[in-house]
C-alpha cells in the first residue's frame, strides 16, 4: 500500500526468504532488497538475485574459507554443530560443499532449535560431536546457542577448535563467555575463531 522502492534492515534467512517470492510477484514496481543480514543461497540466485543488492559473503564462501582454513593446518576431521533452520542448514551446506570439492565429508552433525537461550544444556549435542573424534567443529547459530555450546563443550574437557560463523557475533559471544567465564573462574575463550565478513566502519586501520 506504501509502494515502497525500497527494502532495508532484513534479519536472518527466514526472514528474507519470505520476502522473495513477493519482489519478484511485483516485480513491476521495481522495488529491491539491500543489504540483508543474512549470508544465504536464496537471494543471490535466479530468479531473485535481480531483487537483491548484497554486502555480506554468502555463508558459502564464509564456511568454504574456514574449511580451506582447517585443512591447511591439517584439522581435516570436521563436524557441524547448527541451527535445524534454512539459515543453519545453508551453513551446513556451505561446509559439506567446502568438503566435497577436497573429497571428503562432514564427520558428525548436531542441531539445536532455533532461539536457544545461553541456559540451554548443549550437552547431549557435545556428546554427539566428541564420540566422532572431530579435530575441529564448525558452528552455524546465534551468538547464545552457541555459547551454550562451547561452554559445555570446555566444561567437559573438549578443547577441541570451534569456528563461528559471522552471524553469531563476535562481540555478543565474547559478552557472554567472559562474563559467565568470570563467575567460574575460567576462560571459556581459548581456541575460538569468528569469522568477519564485513570489517566494522569504525576502525581506522581498515577503512582503507
Amino acid at each position: 500500500n506504501d509502494n515502497p522502492f525500497l527494502l532495508y534492515g532484513y534479519v536472518g534467512t527466514p526472514t528474507v526468504t519470505r520476502v522473495l517470492p513477493l519482489l519478484k510477484l511485483h516485480e513491476e514496481r521495481h522495488a529491491y532488497l539491500f543489504f540483508p543480514f543474512t549470508g544465504a543461497k536464496p537471494h543471490r540466485l535466479p530468479p531473485y538475485d535481480d531483487f537483491v543488492f548484497n554486502l555480506r559473503a554468502s555463508y558459502y564462501q564464509e564456511t568454504g574459507e574456514t574449511v580451506e582454513h582447517f585443512l591447511r593446518i591439517g584439522r581435516k576431521r570436521i563436524a557441524v554443530f547448527y541451527q535445524i533452520d534454512s539459515y543453519g542448514r545453508g551453513g551446513w551446506d556451505g561446509v559439506r560443499t567446502a568438503l566435497a570439492k577436497e573429497k571428503r565429508s562432514i564427520v558428525e552433525e548436531a542441531t539445536y532449535k532455533r532461539g536457544a537461550p545461553f541456559s540451554s544444556d548443549m550437552k547431549p549435542q557435545v556428546t554427539i560431536l566428541r564420540k566422532a573424534d572431530p579435530d575441529a567443529v564448525i558452528c552455524v547459530g546465534a551468538y547464545a546457542a552457541c555459547s551454550a555450546f562451547i561452554r559445555d563443550a570446555r566444561d567437559a574437557g573438549w578443547d577441541v577448535p570451534i569456528a563461528n560463523v559471522s552471524f553469531a557475533g563476535s562481540e555478543n559471544l565474547l559478552e557472554l563467555l567472559l562474563e559467565h567465564g568470570k563467575a567460574k573462574g575460567k576462560d571459556y575463550t581459548a581456541n575460538l575463531i569468528n569469522s568477519q565478513v564485513v570489517p566494522s566502519y569504525h576502525r581506522e586501520d581498515l577503512r582503507a
